[in-house]
């Protein structure tokens, strides 16, 4: 609780808010660079999210910057389909800057695109082949006698020679989830370091890909679904969103922002709200608890779609309840809410976690939203920028510097900037 002063009056909360910002002071009183701080005596760890092990040593991260994919990377890079890509990305947003994330990406972009043989049509090719995979699947369930319940209980070998479209159009669908998988770290990496260059990127791997989006229903045919259970078809719901969200948080303007409104309309579906209800329930069905991550996700990006039109002063909610009621999520509780038997919907601070999560980015978005708006005038909203600034604190005690230095870098910056603002507005108002 805060006075109108926005003094506060729970002792402890702005004494400790005033000694983080002075201890931080000390440390960015010179420009902070990642290998200054990634050689402090912490063990330099770096929790991998792919399935080869790799990290990089400290020289190679005092190197970063010259050298964005060391030798020490080869091994691994031999194999890029099994997630070198993002484990490269987590050691540049650990370690590096917008500049090493290009060159890096750039390098994994081409032994991708080589080793798979991915071109601007690969997404058609799969979409022309479509409708004869399904074909194929149709003369295979005749000749076998089968209805879809019977395809999915039987081992399902499919002569490549008998049925060639569907082998084919099975090859295709790895080569659509590796444009993929480009398609996601280059959007990562746009929205972490707000670049129209990798948003670019991202955007032009989304457009190969988009035609190969596909996914069977419970009435479509039996050769639709088993054929779905054969090549398991690539659809990302959220990917449309997520690119427009990412656009709005770069240019920040009106036509952006409804935008990316628009395009959470269109992913809005009306049994999200029951999900959202039911998501604290003792026994969650493996249908449900999917609902349920498609909900938070989706209020993960309404709650950013939110706060920039609040920025802007483009009232975006929805009064007739539709959009989850437009929780506020300033405090992270709600979209970020721990299941009752431990389970958890949505990352949580996470020690160790080497990309920066949910939460993470959350605060982020919510302090540079809070930054705009009271550097452009000191409104009586200080007792919530001030939680913004507790919520950067506790990000900033959970981040390691040691193992996350830019990320801690990025977040710390912003906690000094808006501690500093808003100790400029209560001066203003004391006089």
């Amino acid at each position: 609780m805060r006075d109108t002063k926005g003094e506060s009056i729970m002792p402890g909360k702005r004494p400790k808010l005033t000694a983080i910002a002075a201890a931080m002071q000390v440390a960015f009183g010179s420009p902070l660079a990642a290998q200054d701080v990634a050689v402090i005596n912490e063990p330099q760890e770096i929790i991998l999210i792919g399935y080869l092990p790799w990290r990089g040593s400290a020289d190679e991260v005092r190197h970063i910057k010259k050298v964005p994919v060391p030798k020490s990377f080869a091994n691994c890079a031999e194999r890029f389909e099994q997630g070198c890509a993002g484990q490269l990305l987590d050691w540049h947003l650990n370690y590096g800057t917008e500049a090493s994330t290009r060159a890096a990406l750039a390098e994994a972009e081409r032994r991708i695109a080589a080793q798979q043989k991915l071109t601007a049509t690969t997404g058609q090719q799969y979409r022309a082949l479509l409708s004869l995979a399904q074909a194929d699947m149709t003369r295979y369930l005749t000749d076998n006698q089968l209805n879809y319940m019977k395809f999915v209980e039987r081992d399902r070998s499919i002569s490549a020679t008998t049925y060639p479209a569907i082998s084919r159009l099975a090859a295709l669908g790895g080569q659509v989830r590796e444009a993929d998988k480009l398609a996601q770290v280059y959007a990562i990496a746009a929205d972490w370091h707000r670049s129209p260059a990798l948003l670019r990127k991202a955007r032009y791997w989304r457009g190969i890909i988009a035609p190969a989006e596909w996914q069977a229903s419970l009435e479509s045919s039996d050769a639709e679904r088993a054929l779905a259970a054969s090549v398991h078809p690539y659809v990302d719901t959220f990917a449309e969103l997520s690119l427009a969200v990412t656009q709005a948080a770069i240019s920040r303007d009106v036509k952006s922002i409804e935008a990316a409104d628009e395009a959470s309309a269109k992913v809005w579906q009306s049994d999200f709200d029951e999900a959202r209800r039911r998501r604290s329930d003792d026994n969650i069905s493996p249908t449900l608890r999917a609902k349920i991550h498609m909900a938070t996700e989706f209020a993960y990006y309404r709650y950013r779609i939110t706060l920039l039109g609040k920025e802007r002063g483009v009232d975006l909610r929805r009064d007739d309840g539709k959009y989850l009621g437009e929780e506020d999520f300033r405090d992270m509780e709600s979209l970020f809410e721990q299941h009752n038997n431990g389970e958890y919907l949505e990352y949580q601070f996470g020690r160790g976690r080497s990309r920066p999560n949910r939460v993470i980015a959350s605060a982020i978005d919510q302090a540079e939203t809070d930054l705009i708006v009271a550097r452009k005038k000191c409104l009586a909203r200080q007792d919530l920028e001030w939680d913004t600034v507790q919520l950067l604190a506790g990000a900033l005690e959970t981040l390691r510097p040691a193992v996350q230095p830019s990320i801690y870098a990025r977040v710390g910056r912003l906690f000094l900037d808006l501690h500093s603002t808003m100790r400029k507005c209560i001066a203003l108002d004391q006089r």
